[in-house]
């Protein structure tokens, strides 16, 4: 077993991300049993970040220190535009309603 950190990746990113690879190097070069470890993190009492690898630590689910991804580019608004013209859904189709004061 053979510890590989991939070059090709940078393993430190500004979000503190740390991606570590470790695989198996077989006779021709090629990379298997890739595994990838994302940095975690708990609280201490004090309330602060402890970092750690481990998905669970003492006992405690940790939580993963990487912002959800968040795409602003929406893939399926127009289908759900379409679904809701087709059955009248839409703000615009609605009928008005009084504003209670």
């Amino acid at each position: 077993m053979a510890l590989h950190i991939n070059k090709a990746q940078k393993p430190f990113k500004r979000d503190l991300r740390i991606t570590l690879f470790f695989a198996q190097i077989t006779n021709t070069g090629q990379f298997i049993n890739t595994v990838k470890m994302h940095l975690m993190y708990t609280l201490d009492t004090a309330g602060k970040r402890v970092y750690t690898l481990k998905k669970v630590l003492n006992g405690e689910v940790t939580k993963s220190a990487h912002p959800a991804r968040f795409s602003p580019d929406d893939k399926y608004s127009r289908h759900r535009v379409t679904l809701k013209k087709r059955y009248n859904l839409l703000l615009t189709q609605q009928t008005e309603t009084p504003v209670k004061a």
